[in-house]
């Protein structure tokens, strides 16, 4: 076969030529021919105008000219949408973007070749449109499309619009203006309103309240409004709401608002309403009619009984019986009968019917109740009446006894018929490990009529099976108390950090261990140990960090900061420190050191033996500064011990410095830091005038004097 060439060839005439050619060499059916294009060649197309990105851009060839633009970013805020134009060579088509919404196949229309412009000019025409329509937005329009058109973009009107009139907001010589429109009219007549740039359509929704209605409540069995073009009087909304068989007809209300909103309450006789409908007496209906049909019931007084107590149900708000067939005994077998608790006696609480506060309390007998029905203890209840069916349970206090002491689970438990001592233990979960069994006290409340009460105690002891001797019974109220083995106590820890021998945890092995006790037991201190700054942590009692001296407490056995250890202490020595540290604050250090040197606030300086903190200050932080306090210079210790500068009012002795120490220098209070910055500078040239006036007025005084002893 000979070279087929395809250049410039659409793909329909490429596949239709290669068919032909192809038909020509070999034989087959027309479904046995495909062609597909595997890879399309690139082009570039250029892009100008309100675009996001605009500039030359390189596509596939099978892009068209709506793929090109969303390449671009698409049309910016100023861009038009409708009037885009795509220019190959002179000729130029107009792409518009709402026709590519409603129908997306428009954009097989628009393939692309190479060197094809793309320009996207300024919108002209851009209107707005917002309340009950389906899409509010603002719209571009072109040529003839006006009101009408806008509408239509916008997906319609909603089924609340208000179609009468809507409303245009124009600026008209700098001035904006607002136009109803007729649409209804324009519609009938299927005409239009020219809009404007700038115009917003505005479509108003119908208020929301249904007026033209009558409302039917109360007794009915359809209740609700109306229509009042349907019924036009009372018959009618009787007939629509349908009266329960317990509604009052003699008598209903009919309430009206009038236009000021002021009501009218109506009372209406639906008997003769239903008897002779369109009489004077079924009132014309008007918006807003209420009518209420109250149930017979509304006016019949409701009363109940309430039972309660030691019955199987509690009963609250039974429905009392006109009849007076409501007995007690009948009361008891509604509430389904007495418990087994009941004590066979019960207290009625009556009310006054003419004052409900005025109470009346009645003993009654159950068991003559319900032995003899017909006897008088089987009295009839009255409304409101309160049965109160009274237990054994409360005549009978509850006891109870207490344990304490070496049990897993102390406190306080019911008292029981029989009960022993071995019972309250189990109750406690038993003995504790450190329990002494020979050593149980039990006290006791001794309790007889008419007497004064006295308390005694009773000590025991129990066996391992918890049973003691005597089998010694527990009463109401006593209390057991289990004792702990005299001097019972786990081991205590204490821990040692840093440079010890054998750091780590160390159990105290014997009453008032030392600090210096354990440190010879960890192999003593290590040959890079910093004995004066050792820390001492106790949390007992979370009293925290303990100032200590460990050195001095190594030399002397009896020495106070030789202290007594306690479980949980942790004891910390550090390495050898052979540096100050000095804080700036209040000091002239950020004038004269640059700024690498100072961190935190500290510089750190090498100890000078015999040096106390006042030289430090001068010889590293170039001295005192303007707001330092020279009497308040104080030096904390590396083991948190804190000397502070001793004044003798003409001099003053600054505290010592040791290795691993903290100097600082306190500042002013804020009052004098003010007036030292209220003063006035001197004005030395009037101060010099002063003082040589005051010269020669000494000088003339002198001679005076003189003269006069001549």
């Amino acid at each position: 076969m000979p070279k087929i060439f395809v250049k410039g060839l659409r793909m329909h005439q490429a596949r239709e030529l290669l068919r032909s050619r192809f038909s020509q060499f070999y034989r087959f059916a027309p479904e046995q021919f495909a062609m597909s294009l595997l890879t399309a060649r690139n082009i570039t197309v250029n892009i100008f105008g309100e675009t996001v990105h605009y500039g030359s851009f390189s596509l596939s060839a099978v892009n068209t000219a709506f793929n090109a633009l969303m390449a671009a970013g698409g049309p910016n805020d100023l861009g038009t949408v409708r009037n885009i134009k795509v220019i190959r060579g002179r000729e130029t088509k107009h792409l518009d973007i709402y026709e590519f919404m409603n129908n997306p196949a428009v954009q097989y229309d628009f393939f692309l070749e190479d060197n094809d412009i793309i320009h996207v000019p300024v919108a002209e025409r851009i209107t707005g449109v917002r309340g009950a329509v389906r899409r509010p937005f603002r719209y571009e329009l072109t040529g003839n499309e006006n009101l009408v058109k806008l509408l239509e973009f916008a997906g319609g009107l909603n089924a609340n619009a208000y179609r009468e009139v809507v409303q245009v907001q124009r600026f008209i010589d700098d001035k904006q203006v607002l136009i109803d429109v007729q649409l209804k009219n324009l519609l009938d007549n299927k005409q239009d309103f020219v809009l404007l740039n700038g115009d917003e359509v505005i479509v108003r929704i119908i208020p929301s309240p249904i007026e033209n209605t009558a409302v039917i409540e109360g007794a009915v069995e359809l209740p609700g409004p109306y229509a009042l073009h349907e019924t036009n009087r009372i018959s009618d909304l009787l007939k629509k709401g349908n009266l329960r068989p317990e509604a009052r007809t003699d008598v209903a209300f009919l309430l009206r608002t009038n236009n000021d909103q002021t009501t009218r309450l109506l009372q209406v006789n639906l008997d003769e309403i239903l008897q002779s409908p369109g009489s004077a007496r079924d009132f014309p209906l008007q918006p807003k009619d209420r009518l209420t049909v109250y149930a017979k019931g509304r006016y019949t007084d409701r009363s109940s009984i309430n039972i309660s107590g030691a019955v199987r149900e509690q009963v609250k708000g039974y429905p009392y019986t006109q009849d007076s067939s409501l007995t007690l005994r009948r009361a008891i077998l509604l509430a389904g009968g007495l418990s087994p608790d009941a004590s066979g006696l019960g207290m009625i609480v009556r009310s006054e019917p003419g004052n409900i506060k005025q109470l009346q309390y009645i003993d009654v007998d159950l068991a003559a109740a319900f032995d003899n029905p017909e006897s008088a203890a089987n009295i009839v209840l009255k409304p409101f009446d309160k049965l109160e069916v009274l237990s054994r349970s409360a005549f009978t206090d509850t006891a109870t006894i207490r344990i304490s002491g070496a049990v897993r689970r102390p406190g306080e438990f019911l008292y029981g018929k029989n009960m022993s001592l071995r019972d309250a233990i189990l109750l406690a979960g038993g003995l504790k490990l450190e329990a002494a069994r020979n050593r149980v006290d039990v006290y006791r409340i001794l309790i007889k009529e008419n007497e004064p009460t006295r308390a005694v105690v009773t000590t025991t002891q129990v066996d391992s099976n918890l049973v003691n001797a005597g089998s010694y019974g527990i009463q109401p109220y006593d209390e057991i108390v289990i004792r702990t083995v005299p001097e019972f106590e786990f081991q205590r820890f204490v821990e040692l950090r840093g440079e010890v021998r054998y750091p780590g945890r160390y159990a105290l092995v014997s009453d008032n261990e030392t600090l210096s006790d354990v440190i010879q037991r960890a192999g003593g201190l290590s040959a890079e140990a910093f004995a004066e700054g050792a820390s001492l942590y106790r949390s007992d009692e979370q009293k925290g960090y303990v100032v200590t001296d460990l050195k001095e407490a190594m030399l002397n056995y009896r020495s106070l900061h030789n202290h007594i250890l306690k479980d949980g202490d942790i004891l910390d020595v550090p390495k050898r420190e052979d540096l100050v540290s000095i804080r700036t604050a209040n000091t002239r250090a950020s004038e004269v050191i640059i700024a690498p040197l100072i961190a935190n606030g500290l510089i750190n300086v090498a100890y000078t033996p015999g040096k106390r903190a006042g030289w430090f200050i001068r010889k590293y932080t170039a001295g005192f500064g303007k707001t330092a306090q020279r009497t308040h210079v104080a030096v904390e210790q590396p083991n948190g011990k804190i000397n502070r500068t001793v004044n003798f009012g003409l001099f003053k002795v600054y505290p010592r410095v040791t290795k691993g120490s903290v100097i600082t220098v306190g500042g002013k209070p804020e009052k004098e830091r003010r007036v030292e910055k209220e003063k006035k500078p001197i004005d030395w040239d009037k101060a010099f005038t002063q003082i040589l006036a005051t010269a020669g007025t000494l000088a003339t005084v002198l001679l005076a004097v003189s003269a006069l002893k001549n």
